[in-house]
Formats: structure tokens, C-alpha cells, sequence
């Protein structure tokens, strides 16, 4: 019997042919693979693009109405309508472009384009977010608008908050959003036309998703509901103080409907009277500068504001017979800011425009020989010295007539104003509980802020030599007050229940330990410093025993009006340098944290 495999039959291939065959269905799945991505992500850049172009046509349109003149409530309507459809086309946008965002984050180490590439996907959501809030926002401000017709914007957007602020204070979520979006962006390094526009956009949204936080006390501190009078303490930080510098001169703004009704800036030794009782000076204050009672120009020895503010507070209304409702400080670095982006300022008696680049040296131009007249401080006497602050109240009703009028860049003034409250080069407090608390959650209140079972560094110098000789420790200015010796009371901050061991570099019988504001320990000494000359102080302490290595935070804080700080921080085996230029830095070691 002949058997027969029934596998013999089948033809038998040799196994470089096989191998042939195999690659050969492999590239042609290869070239169905390439030809499908190449299909999806063609589909996907063609999408891409006709949502880009659609928001395009919209920006265009909201240029249009813009360009046309102030808007009424029909132009809102239509400007609400066209963010709306902008918003979808954005957010399609940005949807398509998720698939790409991997290339895009790696071209960042393409020269010049490449930063700007792997920005796009962040600059996507920033702008979705950013349109969704202009479009909400209108939405929110429109019955306001149709109830007051011919009412400028600022208005109409006040009226809105003051009718129903809630709804404002949610939409910080939204500006949140977009502002994290934003800061994750090298902006000096985008291409030119984005790299400024960029910038100032971080700093604007950033103000603004704080600042509606603020929506629900907004209306009342505005004076929406009653006219609110505000103190401003003008400090001189080239004379530090514990709360940046000596204060100088004051003012009084009074706030009503959004307006300010009225700007009075005077020399801080005016407000005084010797007929009344005050309190009696802090012991350092009476020993070293001979200070033995409180009036408002020395006021501020504590360096936490809102305890500042208080006693400031009760000064001025005992010494100008005036309460207010809040307490403010500007410093020469916030008028330098602010100053720069209203732009080149007509000052009267200035033999040029006044800017953020001229402006100290104007101030203190007009400090030498006072505005019209001949009298020098070497001349003049007591005359120079009622005269040497008469610039200020000009330039303040410069800068206010700048603002009224509404010809500035919005975005680079709330630059300023970011960088002002973030440096704390402004202060504010206010008597209202829920604004005070508010203010204080952005760390805008200028006051100690420890963290419980953190560790806690705040330095706290005050110039006890009635000079301007924190001006050298930069540049020469004033100069015939400045090449002095440097009279300093330092302060080291600390968490409560520190114990000093011990400290070098100030007077022996200066150095004390107590405790001190906001639950912290202050160490405290003396010194004199002589011109030209460097000077080094070290306490050595004992930290309380509830912060140890195993979960260590540290909290530092910068004097407001020092500049920036150089900080180093050795924990254990962890080693960080950086320059705190913001008022605040929380550190833990295991965290990375980049200075500026």
C-alpha cells in the first residue's frame, strides 16, 4: 500500500524568498501606517487651520469694533456674540493641536523659532481661557450696560460687580487658568513681536485672576456704596524703615462711584499736633534716634503692616482729624513702575518729560532746589525745608490726570502694578474685616506671614541716622546726606520659641531677644556702619523643637523696599542660592525652586 503525506502536494517556498515575502507585507502595512497618519494628521492641520483662520476673522471683527469708538450696549452685544463664536474656534483650535504638542515641545532647542514653537500649545489654552473670560465677562456686564448706555466702560464694569459681585469673583478660576498657562513660558525668549506682548499679558492676568478674588468687597472699597477715604503713606526706601522707608509724605484720596473726588499730598511733618497726647516711642526708636514720642512720619517701626496701619491709622485721625477706611504705602521703586507705563509725564517746573527712568533723579532734583523758586538746601534754611516736597503733589496730579484721560497701555500699567504688589513696593490694609483677610490670602498687606511648624527668616533693617544712606548701598544720590555712617537696627524674625545663643557684629549691650509680631521671635542689636566700608552680623540661634530635618519648610521673606535679596540656604545636604526678588520664597529641600 502506497501512503501519501497530503502535505506533499503544497509547493515549498525557500527561506529567502519567505523573508522577501515578509518584508514585503511589512512595508506595504508600513506604507498604509505612514499614508493614514499622513491622511489624520493632514485632516488635523486642515482643521487646525480653519479654526485658526475663523479666529482670526474674529480677533479682526473685535479689532473693528474697538477701533470704532467707545462701545454702547449694542456694540457689546455684538462683541459678546463674536468672543462667543471666538471661544469655539479657539478651543477646536487648541483641541486639534493637542496631537502635535510633543513635536512642538521638542522643538524648543530649534534656534530662534524653537522656544516659540514649544510654547504654542500653553499660549492655546491661555488664549481659550483668556477668551472665555472677555466673553463671560460681557455677558455679566451687559443689563449694566443697557441700564447706563452713555457710561464709560470702568463704570459700567463697577455697577456690574456692584450688583452681583459673586459671580465676578468666580471667573478667577478662568483668569487662574490662563495665568498658569502663561507663566510656564519663557517670554523673553519667543520670537520679538510675542516676546513683550507675551510678558505683559503674564503680569496683566495674573493681577486679574487676583483681583477678582476681591469682587465681592470691590464695590464697598471703591466707594460704589459710599465714598471711602484712603491714607497713603509716600516712604522713601533710600531711608529704610521696617515698612520700606521713611515716610515722607502723606496723602489723602477719597474714592466715590469709582472716582477719585480728591488727591491732597503733603510733607508728613505737617501732620502733627503738640497739642494732643501719643504714644510713646519703641525703646531702640527713644535711645538711638532720640525719638521719645510717636507722631505719623515715624510711625511705622513695626514691619508688619497692618500693625503699621493701625497706629497710622489712629495718628492721622487724631492729628488731621480725618478716619479713613484704609492705609496704603508707595514706595520710589512702585512710583518708578507705575510712573514708566503711564508714559513720558508733563510735570510743571520739570525742564523735561518726567519717566521711569528719570524720575528718582528728578525727585531728588527737586528735593535739592524746590519747584520756582532759587532756594537751595545750602541757602535757604527753614524756607528749603517747608518747599523740598512741592514736586510731589504735582507729579501725583500728573500721574492722576494721565490716568483720567485713559491714554496709557493698560497691559504694561498692570505689569507695574503686579510687579509693585508682588515686590511689595505697595501696601495696602484695609479697616474692612473681609478685604483685610482678602488682601492678606494675595500677600498683599505687607504683613508677617509665618507658617505654623515652618521655619522662618524675615531681616528687618531700619536706618536710625536720619539719612538717606540706603541709597549707596546701590548708587550715589543726595549727595551731601548720603557719605554718612550707616545707623542700623537690624532684626532677625524667627519662629516663636527660638532660643539665640548668640550674636556678632553689633553692639554688646544692643542685642536682645522677645517676642515678636505674629507669633515669631525677634533678635534684635545695633550697629554703626562706616561709609565705604562692609559690615557683617550673624546670630546664632535654636530652633524650636517641633521643626526638624525630616519635614522641613522654610519661609523667607524680603524687607519691603531693600531690593532684591541674595539668598543662600544650606539644609543638610541640600544647597540653594537664588536672589528673592518677590516678598516671599517657600522652600523645602527636596523642592526645585529657580530665582529671578
Amino acid at each position: 500500500m502506497k501512503l501519501t503525506n497530503p502535505l506533499s502536494n503544497r509547493s515549498s517556498l525557500h527561506p529567502a524568498a519567505e523573508r522577501g515575502a515578509a518584508r514585503r507585507q511589512w512595508l506595504f502595512l508600513a506604507r498604509v501606517v505612514v499614508l493614514v497618519a499622513v491622511v489624520v494628521l493632514g485632516y488635523k492641520l486642515l482643521r487646525a487651520g480653519l479654526f485658526g483662520l475663523a479666529a482670526y476673522h474674529q480677533a479682526t471683527e473685535l479689532r473693528a469694533l474697538r477701533d470704532d469708538g467707545d462701545l454702547d450696549s449694542a456694540d457689546l452685544a455684538r462683541a459678546a456674540s463674536i468672543l462667543g463664536e471666538a471661544y469655539r474656534s479657539v478651543a477646536a483650535l487648541e483641541q486639534e493641536m493637542r496631537l502635535f504638542a510633543p513635536a512642538l515641545h521638542a522643538a524648543r532647542l530649534l534656534p530662534w523659532v524653537g522656544p516659540t514653537l514649544a510654547a504654542t500649545p500653553e499660549l492655546l489654552v491661555a488664549g481659550r481661557e483668556s477668551v472665555a473670560l472677555a466673553a463671560e465677562t460681557l455677558q455679566l456686564i451687559a443689563p449694566a450696560a443697557a441700564a447706563q448706555p452713555a457710561a464709560p466702560m470702568p463704570e459700567v464694569l463697577l455697577a456690574a460687580i456692584a450688583a452681583g459681585p459673586d459671580p465676578f469673583a468666580a471667573l478667577s478660576s478662568r483668569a487662574g487658568a490662563a495665568s498658569r498657562a502663561l507663566a510656564s513660558i519663557p517670554a523673553a525668549r519667543l520670537i520679538g513681536p510675542l516676546a513683550e506682548p507675551v510678558a505683559q499679558a503674564q503680569s496683566a492676568l495674573a493681577l486679574v485672576a487676583d483681583g477678582l478674588t476681591l469682587a465681592p468687597v470691590l464695590p464697598k472699597l471703591l466707594g460704589m456704596y459710599g465714598a471711602q477715604t484712603y491714607l497713603l503713606l509716600v516712604q522713601n526706601n533710600q531711608e529704610l524703615r521696617a515698612t520700606g522707608g521713611f515716610i515722607s509724605a502723606v496723602g489723602q484720596v477719597t474714592i466715590n462711584q469709582g472716582r477719585i473726588e480728591g488727591l491732597e499730598i503733603a510733607d508728613s511733618y505737617t501732620v502733627a499736633r503738640n497739642d494732643v497726647d501719643h504714644p510713646r516711642s519703641p525703646e531702640p526708636q527713644e535711645r538711638y534716634m532720640g525719638i521719645p514720642l510717636v507722631f505719623l512720619r515715624d510711625a511705622n517701626w513695626s514691619p508688619d503692616f497692618p500693625t503699621t496701619a493701625l497706629l497710622a491709622r489712629s495718628l492721622y485721625a487724631q492729628d488731621a482729624g480725618v478716619p479713613v477706611d484704609g492705609v496704603a504705602t508707595i514706595d520710589l521703586r512702585a512710583v518708578q513702575l507705575l510712573v514708566g507705563a503711564l508714559g513720558p509725564l508733563e510735570v510743571e517746573g520739570a525742564d523735561e518729560p518726567v519717566t521711569g527712568a528719570n524720575i528718582v533723579e528728578q525727585v531728588q532734583r527737586f528735593w535739592d532746589q524746590p519747584l520756582e523758586t532759587d532756594l537751595t538746601i545750602e541757602n535757604a534754611g527753614q524756607e528749603w525745608w517747608k518747599q523740598r516736597k512741592d514736586f510731589m503733589p504735582i507729579l501725583a496730579q500728573a500721574a492722576l490726570g494721565r490716568l483720567q484721560s485713559g491714554h496709557f497701555n493698560p497691559l504694561a500699567l498692570a505689569d507695574a502694578a503686579e510687579a509693585s504688589l508682588a515686590e511689595r513696593a505697595v501696601q495696602v490694609w484695609m479697616v474692612d474685616e473681609d478685604a483685610a483677610e482678602r488682601l492678606a490670602a494675595l500677600g498683599w498687606d505687607g504683613g508677617l506671614h509665618p507658617l505654623p511648624g515652618a521655619d522662618y527668616v524675615a531681616l528687618v533693617d531700619t536706618n536710625m541716622g536720619y539719612n538717606k544712606v540706603n541709597a549707596v548701598l546701590k548708587r550715589a544720590t543726595y549727595t551731601d546726606m548720603v557719605e554718612r555712617c550707616y545707623f542700623n537696627y537690624v532684626r532677625l524674625y524667627v519662629p516663636g520659641g527660638s532660643e539665640l545663643v548668640s550674636v556678632d557684629g553689633v553692639e554688646a549691650d544692643s542685642a536682645s531677644s522677645q517676642a515678636g509680631e505674629r507669633g515669631t521671635q525677634v533678635f534684635a542689636g545695633y550697629f554703626v556702619q562706616e561709609p565705604g566700608s562692609e559690615h557683617t552680623v550673624i546670630f546664632r540661634y535654636r530652633l524650636p523643637p517641633e521643626i526638624t530635618p525630616t519635614a522641613y519648610r522654610l519661609v523667607v521673606q524680603r524687607q519691603s523696599g531693600s531690593g532684591p535679596l541674595p539668598l543662600t540656604v544650606q539644609a543638610g545636604d541640600t544647597r540653594f542660592a537664588t536672589t528673592l526678588v518677590e516678598a516671599r520664597l517657600e522652600w523645602t529641600p527636596n523642592m526645585q525652586t529657580g530665582g529671578e
